[in-house]
């Protein structure tokens, strides 16, 4: 009986410790993820934002996604690391 205790009281313990760890995973992943999306939206603005009054209006938003289409080139509405192959080469050539 007292091995029953002992065996419960380390279960306990160490769920208690996984859950403790594992909510500190997800509170820091929860930060760089907002991090980051405070810094994508920076690098849109720092782009698309024409007039400087710090949103996208309907004009700049239609410019984003004329962007995001063109370069696009398999419409699976994303751009992978192929498509930002392509778009940069394209840029260096532009320079």
């Amino acid at each position: 009986m007292l091995n029953n205790k002992i065996n419960r009281r380390k279960l306990i313990n160490n769920l208690a410790t996984g859950f403790i760890i594992g909510s500190l995973f997800t509170a820091s992943s929860l930060v760089a993820a907002e991090d980051t999306d405070n810094s994508h939206r920076e690098r849109l603005l720092e782009r698309f934002d024409r007039n400087d009054n710090g949103s996208l209006g309907p004009r700049e938003r239609q410019q984003a996604s004329d962007l995001r289409e063109r370069l696009d080139r398999n419409d699976d509405g994303r751009i992978g690391a192929r498509e930002r192959r392509t778009a940069r080469r394209i840029r260096a050539n532009r320079n």
